[in-house]
């Protein structure tokens, strides 16, 4: 099921997002560059 698959790669996105706040390693992002970079999701 397509939906099932997308809601599995959210979850992984999500979870990896989570493992670089952890780390420090997330970056700040302007609001206009935060919202572009949804585009490549």
């Amino acid at each position: 099921d397509e939906n099932f698959r997308d809601d599995l790669e959210f979850a992984r996105r999500t979870e990896d997002a989570w493992k670089k706040y952890e780390e420090g390693e997330f970056k700040e992002k302007e609001g206009k560059d935060f919202l572009k970079s949804f585009e490549t999701w």
